[in-house]
């Protein structure tokens, strides 16, 4: 089992303007595993943009649920701001309220999102999204309905390729450390 340490990846370019940066938008965006496959799953990131605290510059952080050997590993790491452009599939929701990407960090591990393990097949990382979506909305960081726009959108892409949008979503488990 993995233990709390090797759950988080905080990369070298979270300087403490990023932990402070004031989080605007999130959005969930999904990759093709085999880009030159029009039918790959898609691997599900969320991209949380930010204002910094001054207001004049906008900061990109990527919280990215990795498979590892055991457990997932979440990579938190401050990216170029269209980076997430070359997804094929995303649903973005304005951010309520004032929260530092700090604060945000921080619920995710109260929430316990920071411990997770992927399915057998490896799958799982639309799942965690979801499941962060969804705390954001319970605790009114974005509209009401969130969870219930971004299901609205992967079935209705679902539609169109199953193969790549699945139906149900792989669901992994979240677990605690004793």
């Amino acid at each position: 089992m993995a233990n709390a340490v090797s759950t988080w990846n905080f990369d070298r370019t979270c300087t403490t303007d990023v932990y402070n940066a004031v989080v605007q938008r999130y959005t969930l965006s999904g990759f093709p595993v085999f880009p030159q496959d029009k039918n790959s799953i898609l691997h599900w990131r969320i991209f949380v943009t930010c204002l910094t605290q001054d207001g004049r510059s906008s900061i990109t952080v990527r919280l990215d649920m990795i498979p590892g050997a055991d457990a997932g590993i979440l990579t938190v790491a401050s990216i170029q701001d269209d980076l997430f452009a070359s997804s094929i599939a995303h649903v973005s929701e304005a951010a309520k309220g004032k929260t530092t990407v700090h604060e945000l960090l921080k619920m995710l591990e109260q929430n316990g999102r920071n411990f997770y393990r992927f399915d057998d097949t490896g799958s799982g990382c639309l799942w965690w999204c979801r499941m962060v979506l969804g705390d954001l909305d319970r605790q009114a960081l974005v509209s009401g309905g969130a969870v219930e726009r971004f299901d609205a959108y992967h079935q209705e892409k679902n539609r169109g390729n199953p193969k790549r949008f699945p139906l149900p979503i792989a669901r992994g488990t979240f677990y605690t450390i004793s």
